[in-house]
């Protein structure tokens, strides 16, 4: 007996050819979203960082160890345990993409024209 494509996938569970795609992007969004990455501050600066699980208890832990001037900064969403670790240990910072120098202006044979030289002189 032969079966066609679909027919194999309807065997496993699948309704049409494309319903895998996003599988592990839902099974990266069933996981428990439930911890918090913070930045401490005090005077402006960032003292300190770190991971929980409750904000509202670490900031009361966070004013009897830096003092009631000390806030707490949430970064970001919840996230998974996983991912909030690897954020720590990567250094704590928000990732921003590198600043590129901008592409070198071509060159004329014969250098720039005095008038366009003035200007930068």
């Amino acid at each position: 007996m032969t079966c066609t494509p679909l027919e194999r996938l309807a065997a496993r569970g699948a309704t049409r050819p494309g319903w895998r795609r996003g599988a592990r992007r839902r099974e990266m969004s069933e996981q428990a979203k439930d911890t918090f990455k913070y930045h401490v501050k005090l005077g402006g600066r960032t003292i300190d960082r770190g991971i929980t699980y409750d904000l509202v208890k670490r900031e009361g832990q966070i004013h009897q160890e830096y003092g009631p001037s000390a806030r707490l900064q949430q970064v970001g969403r919840r996230t998974t345990h996983e991912a909030a670790l690897r954020w720590l240990r990567a250094g704590g910072q928000r990732r921003y993409r590198k600043a590129q120098a901008p592409p070198a202006l071509p060159q004329h044979p014969k250098g720039l024209p005095s008038k366009i030289k003035a200007l930068f002189s």
